[in-house]
């Protein structure tokens, strides 16, 4: 389990990421996933897949919005 210390960096990986995906044209899922696990080898895969699961999660919620109005 990762500790709380870490999140403020997982959030800004995942950003930044996400970003890099967007601008390539791959999802953010895509560079995320192995980024993490060479971060964190120590971290479980179930972890390290609901992060992903997560940013991708946010970022396709974000991208609908625009379309909601």
């Amino acid at each position: 389990m990762l500790s709380v210390d870490y999140y403020p960096w997982l959030i800004a990986l995942g950003l930044a990421l996400g970003a890099l995906g967007t601008l390539i044209g791959a999802g953010g899922g895509f560079v995320l996933l192995p980024v993490l696990l060479v971060l964190y080898p120590r971290a479980s895969p179930e972890t390290i897949t609901s992060i992903s699961l997560a940013v991708v999660f946010s970022t396709r919620y974000q991208a609908h919005l625009p379309m909601r109005a």
